[in-house]
């Protein structure tokens, strides 16, 4: 899935039409900055530009998904809304990285 399909999902979520842009007294929105912020929550290298392709499972684009449009509702909507979207992608971020082990233990210890 390409980010920008990433980007406009999300936007669709946020209560946006697909087709309409976030522009609220600016001249311009750096879309690849939401992508990027939810793809760093999800442990995932950033992309240089909007139409990079993004390969990943449905649980991870899902996430991405979410992420995004909790970005923008913080940025654009109300506080319900970026409330109730935080509740979502905080879930499906945590059903995303739940295959993800960070935690390494170069120890043993003795009891």
């Amino acid at each position: 899935m390409k980010a920008i399909d990433i980007y406009c999902q999300g936007q669709i979520l946020c209560g946006n039409n697909a087709n309409e842009e976030y522009l609220l007294k600016e001249t311009g929105i750096d879309k690849v900055f939401f992508v990027n912020r939810a793809l760093s929550d999800l442990k995932r290298d950033i992309i240089p530009n909007i139409n990079c392709e993004i390969s990943a499972d449905t649980k991870t684009l899902d996430a991405l998904i979410c992420g995004v449009a909790y970005y923008l509702a913080l940025k654009y909507n109300s506080n319900e809304k970026s409330a109730f979207l935080s509740d979502m992608y905080n879930s499906k971020r945590a059903i995303a990285l739940s295959k993800i082990s960070n935690i390494k233990c170069s120890r043993v210890f003795k009891q």
